[in-house]
């Protein structure tokens, strides 16, 4: 016969622990970077409209720095 011994207070523990450790990185992440949301699974929504805007502004950058290069020659 086979007997699987079971500690459920420690998975309780390891679950916990695993919720925990999740929700400090996300934290730190969010800290370091400075910005709230850092993925598409932060907001969707959100970070496509945020994504789009850097999308524009990077182009419109590139845009001003040809007219400088064009104004040059």
């Amino acid at each position: 016969m086979i007997t699987l011994n079971t500690n459920l207070g420690s998975m309780i523990v390891q679950s916990n622990l695993t919720f925990s450790t999740n929700a400090l990185n996300t934290a730190i992440e969010r800290m370091t970077t400075g910005f709230k949301i850092n993925h598409a699974k932060d907001n969707a929504a959100n970070y496509s409209i945020s994504t789009s805007l850097a999308s524009k502004l990077s182009s419109y950058s590139v845009a001003q720095d040809n007219v400088a290069m064009a104004w040059i020659c």
